[in-house]
């Protein structure tokens, strides 16, 4: 009575305590409790009950698969009752039945075989996914087959919703997998291919984010590694790796800024000070992709108290007017993300001189587009930064006259609150003679 209930338990879901065994990494695998785990009962299982039903599921007839593809649970729950040396033995067998299956033309069959095979997975555990990740690979080899390959290894990764590290050990195979599929054997760097990669690194990123361990000093040594592992890889000879590593060097870059963005104690000048010359080459690169992802990842790290740092916000500052100068609109990322960088910078490091003249054309741009909402945000960022060095400017008052009639007029609300925000910044922050105080 007891085999019978074990059999029809439900497959565990995985557990929410962090302290349970199955979040840090062993098996969720469930077997009979201790005291009905007999000799008599594993040669019972093995000799009278597990044969013939292994002979079923080893049958070929199309007719039966509906039937067979089931039966591999109830087979998997089976073997989990015997020792962990008889599982071993009989497991690959059974997961190897299921898998070939999936070479199967009938988009049925192949449904209900990654769902079953879900099911066994979750109730295995992660310690034994490589068993069924073997037998996935040995079954689903060429053509069409390895697109169902990696299709079926993400579904059963859905189904057996692994906690962070237990899966570590196959990461290999998965890598493997994962790069056959999404590239075969090309070496080409066809804008297809690109796009691939592309894609494979945003979603990477996406998985990072989620990663527990991402605010961790570890991350900022992943991605530190990754740019030192990119520089000495030899590109001789492969020109379109050559035109294309600024890919995987701004991947570095979003990921450094992600890290320090969810982690502000990570923001120390320990740990910045070997980041500092990747930032350096990557502001000064003529890809204009990395070169705006290297501003918004300053943007994040003004603050820090580094003099290797400091004494390089002037090269910053020169670069990102260059960038602003020679946007085409402001509507442009490199625009937007030099303005902000500036922004950030002026109301962070108000001790840094700014010359006159770069403000002045700062301000010239601001009051260009004022009424821009896709800008609005920036400008008065900046605006804020500039009156907050109290620098007296004709260009200034110019730009106030704009922003009074604009707190009045805008039709956004927004737009209104921030221009009277302003406004009232200028008003008690500088000096109004007679005739400019009658103008207000």
């Amino acid at each position: 009575m007891a085999l019978v209930e074990y059999l029809h338990d439900p497959v565990p879901m995985p557990e929410d305590d962090t302290g349970s065994e199955a979040m840090k990494g062993g098996p969720l695998v469930r077997g009979l409790p201790t005291y009905l785990r007999t000799d008599k009962l594993e040669t019972e299982l093995t000799k009278s009950i597990l044969p013939p039903l292994v002979q079923y599921l080893n049958s070929t007839d199309e007719e039966t698969v509906s039937l067979r593809i089931p039966l591999a649970l109830t087979v998997t729950k089976l073997l989990t009752c015997l020792q962990s040396n008889g599982l071993i033995a009989r497991l690959p067998g059974v997961l190897s039945n299921i898998c070939h299956v999936l070479r199967s033309r009938s988009q049925d069959a192949r449904d209900m075989t990654r769902k079953i095979l879900g099911l066994i997975a979750r109730w295995l555990g992660p310690k034994y996914f490589s068993y069924i990740l073997v037998e996935l690979k040995t079954a689903l080899r060429r053509g069409y087959q390895l697109h169902v390959l990696g299709f079926s290894i993400h579904t059963t990764l859905l189904k057996l919703e692994p906690a962070h590290g237990v899966l570590d050990y196959c990461i290999p195979q998965l890598v493997d997998v994962l790069v056959e599929d999404l590239f075969g054997e090309t070496e080409t760097a066809s804008p297809s291919v690109l796009r691939k990669v592309e894609e494979v690194l945003r979603r990477i990123g996406l998985g990072l984010n989620k990663n527990v361990q991402s605010d961790s000093r570890d991350a900022l040594l992943l991605f530190y590694n990754i740019y030192v592992r990119i520089q000495r890889t030899p590109r001789w000879n492969l020109s379109h790796t050559n035109a294309n590593i600024h890919k995987l060097q701004r991947f570095v870059i979003d990921g450094l800024r992600l890290v320090l963005h969810r982690t502000a104690r990570l923001k120390t000048a320990a740990n910045l000070s070997q980041l500092l010359p990747i930032i350096r080459s990557c502001l000064l690169t003529a890809h204009q992709d990395l070169q705006i992802s290297t501003l918004r990842l300053l943007s994040e790290i003004t603050t820090i108290e580094l003099d290797s740092m400091i004494s390089e916000i002037p090269m910053y500052i020169d670069r990102a007017l260059t960038f602003v100068r020679g946007s085409p609109s402001s509507k442009s990322e490199i625009c937007q993300a030099a303005m902000k960088f500036i922004a950030t910078l002026l109301q962070d490091r108000r001790q840094f001189e700014v010359p006159e003249s770069s403000l002045v054309f700062l301000l010239q741009h601001v009051r260009t587009d004022l009424e821009e909402p896709d800008s609005q945000s920036i400008m008065f960022a900046l605006l804020k930064g500039i009156m907050q060095r109290k620098t007296m400017l004709p260009e200034l008052y110019d730009l106030m006259d704009d922003v009074g009639i604009m707190m009045v007029r805008n039709q956004s609300a927004s737009a209104r609150a921030s221009a009277r925000t302003a406004y009232y910044q200028f008003l008690t922050g500088y000096p109004l003679g007679k005739v400019v105080y009658n103008r207000k």
